[in-house]
């Protein structure tokens, strides 16, 4: 997803990994100063500077807006999108960070949110925390990590089962969390990346069983070196099993490499942007998240944000809007 800072157009963008030119016909515009909440299944929710929450449908084209919670979204307030497999349902979660009551729930297709009971999960314990990173959803489950006012900014791994509507806190074997740590998913399962060695070699945590927290280590290992990228960053697997890895500056295209990890062979790929976005160079500011700045006083021009997921060819109706975004 693009942005213009000037303008705050924002655009959905897409090409296939195997890397081609990215067409104007290949964008979708979406309402100015839109964040992600998720992608699943085929499907996009997102929010605006206006607190407006929107669900896309990625091969319909057709997009519904959410209405409105009951309580108002405020600044602190936590949104997420997560798809239940077993219900076939998605669904968005909010709660404020400051506040233990306000925890509610908007199921795609219903026509109102409602508020879920947490009595039983002691998510605050007692103590103000606020929230950290991006949320990810793998198998039904939503994680995200936070960081507790009270226990000298300790970071820790939350979940949301999104079918069984219940929290809980994650225990991380090791030493747990750090501030570099990322959460992505690697061969269906949730990986927490602790630090990475010679900016090539990444150590990763993998939950293989959610329900009795069963965790595995991995190294991998990408066969790069610092004349091919300098800073490295995984940002998940593909549908065909291999290790996409972004590069840390860009000119006029986005430059991928994938690794398979089985055979060890690896490839790479030019994803040029559609011609509007300009020639600047791009240059990664934090994890997938990418900025393009002017020639001369060195202003955002564009922010970009790059998604690793298979996608899922979806025919579910969004009819509320009626409309495709074009």
């Amino acid at each position: 997803m693009s942005s213009k800072h000037q303008l705050f157009n924002s655009h959905f963008v897409f090409a296939d990994h195997e890397g081609k030119q990215a067409l104007e016909e290949d964008t979708i515009s979406i309402p100015k100063s839109s964040n992600v909440l998720g992608i699943a299944n085929g499907l996009a929710c997102i929010v605006n500077d206006k607190h407006r929450i929107s669900v896309y449908n990625l091969s319909t084209r057709e997009s519904t807006t959410i209405p409105p919670p009951p309580q108002e979204i405020r600044f602190q307030d936590r949104l997420s999108f997560g798809f239940d497999p077993l219900a076939n349902e998605y669904k968005i979660v909010k709660f404020c960070a400051h506040d233990k009551e306000q925890f509610e729930i908007f199921t795609l297709g219903a026509e109102r949110w409602r508020r879920i009971n947490r009595k039983h999960y002691n998510f605050y314990g007692g103590t103000k925390w606020y929230d950290f990173k991006e949320a990810i959803c793998v198998n039904g489950v939503i994680y995200w990590m936070v960081k507790s006012m009270a226990e000298s900014l300790k970071i820790n791994l939350h979940s949301f089962d999104v079918h069984g509507e219940k929290f809980q806190k994650v225990a991380v074997p090791g030493n747990g969390l750090c501030l570099f740590s990322d959460l992505i998913q690697i061969e269906g399962c949730l990986a927490v990346i602790q630090d990475s060695e010679c900016g090539n070699k990444f150590k990763l945590k993998m939950l293989q069983d959610y329900h009795n927290n069963v965790w595995t280590h991995k190294i991998i290992d990408i066969p790069l070196g610092p004349k091919d990228v300098r800073y490295p960053t995984l940002a998940g697997t593909l549908g065909t099993g291999e290790i996409l890895i972004l590069d840390d500056h860009f000119s006029g295209c986005f430059r991928l490499f994938y690794s398979d990890m089985r055979s060890k062979r690896l490839r790479s790929a030019k994803i040029a942007l559609p011609s509007f976005f300009g020639e600047n160079k791009w240059k990664r500011y934090y994890a997938n998240h990418y900025s393009q700045t002017g020639e001369n006083d060195g202003s955002w021009l564009y922010s970009a944000s790059v998604f690793s997921f298979h996608h899922v060819e979806n025919i579910l109706p969004l009819e509320e809007d009626g409309q495709g975004f074009i």
